[in-house]
């Protein structure tokens, strides 16, 4: 882990390989969620919790398939996971617990997204078609299911939860309204495919990161 501001490396998490697909920090920074080493290449079957003052690995949450991603609430306090049998599994971090799951109708969960509440989480899948499921964090139901005609390589939620943004592997940049599903705003797309995508803090606007390296920063009308 780097501080920008003294622009030096300030810790290091003595696990070999133990970020390969993702790292999720908690809002207050305090926390960082990340897979565990798998095998040759594989993904891990745990994620791992780590306290960043002082370097040390709080706790291991061991799942039934490989990890896919993973994010925290702002407090840190709950750990969501996605694995490669379709399972959003929640986890009280401290004491390691599992709290439940929702079973999305797809293979995979590609990624997640959580708004600054920690009451909303965004689910990508992507077979049989590409969609999106809204879960109540607190809950862990569903609300809503929003579909998709291309494969989705980035999302986010603005801070209220209200804004859903999804950029396809085509580069079309999508912001949908959770409570109804519908789209509310479309943009060209991000030159070269968008990689990940996140909103300001009042989602005023929105930057898309690119997978040639460059970033792009789009104004959102409310």
């Amino acid at each position: 882990l780097v501080d920008l501001a003294a622009a030096k490396k300030v810790l290091e998490p003595d696990v070999e390989n133990c970020v390969g697909f993702f790292a999720a920090f908690s809002a207050d920074g305090k926390r960082l969620l990340t897979d565990g080493p798998g095998s040759r290449g594989h993904r891990s079957d745990r994620a791992l919790l780590w306290d960043l003052e002082s370097g040390s690995l709080l706790r291991r949450f061991e799942l039934d398939g490989s990890l896919r991603c993973g994010v925290l609430t702002p407090d840190g306090e709950i750990a969501v996971t996605g694995d490669n049998r379709g399972n959003v599994i929640f986890w009280e971090t401290l004491a390691g617990k599992r709290l439940g799951e929702v079973r999305v109708e797809a293979p995979a969960v590609l990624d997640l997204a959580i708004d600054r509440a920690g009451a909303t989480v965004a689910a990508v899948s992507s077979y049989p078609v590409p969609y999106v499921s809204i879960i109540d964090v607190g809950r862990r139901v569903e609300l809503n299911r929003i579909p998709q005609e291309e494969v989705i390589r980035a999302v986010a939620l603005s801070g209220d939860g209200k804004l859903l943004a999804l950029a396809g592997k085509n580069s079309g940049l999508v912001i949908h309204d959770v409570a109804t599903g519908n789209r509310v705003q479309e943009f060209a797309g991000h030159v070269g495919g968008c990689s990940s995508l996140a909103f300001n803090a009042d989602a005023s606007a929105l930057v898309s990161g690119g997978f040639r390296g460059g970033a792009a920063l789009w104004r959102v009308n409310h």
